[in-house]
């Protein structure tokens, strides 16, 4: 994944509601074997928008990890 693809996806992502952190893997290796990691709050569910993003980037070849963080 390229810088402009990598900035494209972060600046995309940051709209979710609940979205509370992102984490782009650059060898595809942290540990969870995900190449982008995210973090949503648990005070605000998990919304659709979410659930489609990382369907979507699934489906574009990567290995989405996300988990959730209090505050």
């Amino acid at each position: 994944m390229n810088q402009v693809n990598k900035d494209k996806i972060v600046s995309e992502l940051k709209s979710i509601p609940g979205l509370k952190g992102i984490m782009v893997c650059e060898d595809g290796d942290n540990g969870a074997g995900s190449d982008i990691l995210l973090y949503y709050g648990a005070v605000e569910g998990f919304h659709p928008e979410l659930d489609q993003a990382i369907h979507r980037l699934e489906e574009g070849g990567l290995r989405v990890g996300f988990t959730e963080r209090s505050s």
